[in-house]
C-alpha cells in the first residue's frame, strides 16, 4: 500500500503541518505512536507532535492521518502523491462524534452531578486512543469516578448490552448507558 510509505516517512510531517497551521501552530517534532493497517484496504497511523503555537506555547498533541476506505465527511483531506488522506486533530475524531464532549471537564462535570456526585472541579484524562475505534475517558471530581467509553454511535447500544448481560454473570463495571 503506497499510502503506507507517505504515511511512515519523514514527508508526513509536511502534510500533517497543513492541518496544524489551520489550527495556529507548527509541529516542532513528530513520531508515530500507533499504526493500524488493514491490508488491501486502509492504514491509520496516531501520531505525537509536539507543536509550537503561533503565541508561542508549547503543548503535545495527537494527531491522526488515514488513508484508504471512505473519509468521514467534515474531515480534512489532504493529497500527496497522488493519495487522499484523512487527518484531524484530537479530540475530532470524526468517527467518534462524542470524542470532544467526553474530554470537555464542564460536560462531563455535569455529566457526574447528574449521577449524584456533589458539583465541583473534575479533572479528565484520557486513559486510552484508538483513532477511529474507541477512547477511554476517566473522570474524577472530588471523590467520585466515572470512566467513558467512546465508541462509534451505531455500537453503543450493543455495549451497553453486552455490559448488563455480563454484569449478571462477572464483575464488570456498571453502564450508566
Amino acid at each position: 500500500m503506497p499510502a503506507a510509505a507517505l504515511l511512515l516517512a519523514e514527508g508526513s510531517k509536511d502534510l500533517l503541518g497543513a492541518v496544524l497551521q489551520t489550527g495556529g501552530g507548527r509541529a516542532t517534532s513528530l513520531r508515530a505512536a500507533q499504526v493500524r493497517y488493514v491490508p488491501g484496504r486502509s492504514i491509520t497511523v496516531q501520531y505525537s507532535a509536539d507543536v509550537r503555537g503561533d503565541d508561542g506555547r508549547r503543548s503535545r498533541e495527537t494527531l491522526v492521518a488515514s488513508a484508504g476506505g471512505e473519509h468521514p465527511e467534515g474531515v480534512a483531506v489532504m493529497a500527496a502523491d497522488g493519495i487522499e488522506v484523512a487527518v484531524w486533530r484530537f479530540p475530532s475524531d470524526p468517527h467518534l462524534p462524542g470524542l470532544r464532549s467526553a474530554v470537555a471537564s464542564q460536560r462531563v462535570g455535569a455529566l457526574l452531578t447528574s449521577h449524584g456526585a456533589e458539583p465541583g472541579a473534575v479533572q479528565v484524562r484520557t486513559r486510552a486512543y484508538r483513532a477511529g475505534r474507541r477512547a477511554v475517558v476517566e473522570v474524577t471530581g472530588g471523590s467520585n469516578r466515572i470512566y467513558l467509553k467512546v465508541v462509534r454511535p451505531g455500537r453503543v447500544a450493543a455495549l451497553h448490552e453486552l455490559h448488563v448481560a455480563l454484569a449478571a454473570h462477572v464483575t464488570v463495571p456498571r453502564s450508566l448507558g
